[in-house]
């Protein structure tokens, strides 16, 4: 990968966007967010990810660690409804001085939305993470789960104020407060879903269902209950994870084991699109474990 030639794309995917000061810094906002595809394509030198950079995020990710140019800010994680699972992310890109605000999802990849004139952490750049957070277009509902690589940037009260200003934004506190309790009543993710499917109301009840439903829009709850129902919603998948040492060569990743996904999502819960193997047995022979 030509670092050089990917810097100066990045420059000038901004280079008409006017320049305004956010926290004691330069900063360059995009009217839409433009994807990070195009810009890596053209700075390949070899063959290898060519044309996988807009399907797959972790190639993406793979590519920027290699030449020490991403940084993971917050990696969020929902339980569709049976056996899917949906994840997205907020990272920055920092390269020729500049830190680039970037999102990921499993539909659009990576895609930039705002540059900063300086990398590391900054006052701008927790303003522009925040903002995001709470716009409504990376994040629609809470997160069920929340790993937040830099909580000296980001602290999880900034994360959870993102969040209520998106709820207050969606009226999606009703919303909340039904999954919340729902987890603790059931907590298997699968059960949850069918419990789902045989309440629902036949079609000669729906309109009155709706109704229901559009009505329990949290809006007659206290503000000081909605902030301790969303921090008990917080509290069961948060976070903070360590960044990798100075002279860290990169990160320490393996597949995950069925263990370990039980830890983080609990049990009962079948994820697509994680890489899973089972534990390896110490004692067993290489025959028996092919």
């Amino acid at each position: 990968m030509n670092i050089d030639r990917f810097t100066k794309s990045l420059e000038k995917a901004f280079s008409r966007t006017a320049a305004t000061e956010l926290g004691g810094e330069r900063v360059w906002r995009l009217r839409k967010p433009r994807p990070l595809a195009p810009l890596l394509e053209k700075s390949l030198e070899g063959e290898l990810y060519r044309g996988t950079f807009q399907g797959w995020p972790g190639n993406v990710r793979e590519i920027l660690d290699e030449h020490g140019l991403h940084r993971a800010l917050a990696t969020l994680s929902w339980d569709g409804f049976g056996p899917v699972s949906w994840s997205a992310g907020v990272v920055a890109i920092e390269t020729g001085g500049r830190a680039y605000l970037c999102s990921w999802d499993e539909l659009e990849s990576y895609q930039v939305h705002a540059a900063v004139s300086s990398v590391g952490d900054s006052d701008a750049l927790r303003e522009l993470v925040v903002g995001l957070l709470a716009s409504g277009s990376l994040v629609q509902n809470v997160p069920h789960y929340v790993w937040n690589y830099a909580p000296g940037l980001l602290d999880r009260e900034a994360i959870e104020d993102a969040f209520a200003r998106q709820l207050d934004a969606s009226d999606g506190w009703g919303a909340l407060a039904e999954e919340h309790y729902g987890r603790i009543v059931e907590p298997n993710h699968l059960q949850r879903c069918l419990d789902i499917l045989e309440r629902l109301p036949r079609l000669d009840e729906l309109d009155k269902w709706v109704d229901a439903r559009e009505g329990d829009d949290g809006s007659d709850l206290p503000e000081s209950a909605r902030r301790t129902l969303l921090r008990e919603f917080v509290d069961r998948g948060y976070e903070e994870v360590a960044p990798d040492p100075p002279d860290s060569e990169g990160y320490n990743t393996r597949l995950a084991t069925e263990e370990d996904l039980e830890r983080i999502f609990g049990s009962g819960n079948l994820l697509i699109g994680f890489p899973v193997r089972p534990p390896t047995d110490p004692s067993a022979s290489e025959e028996e474990t092919e």
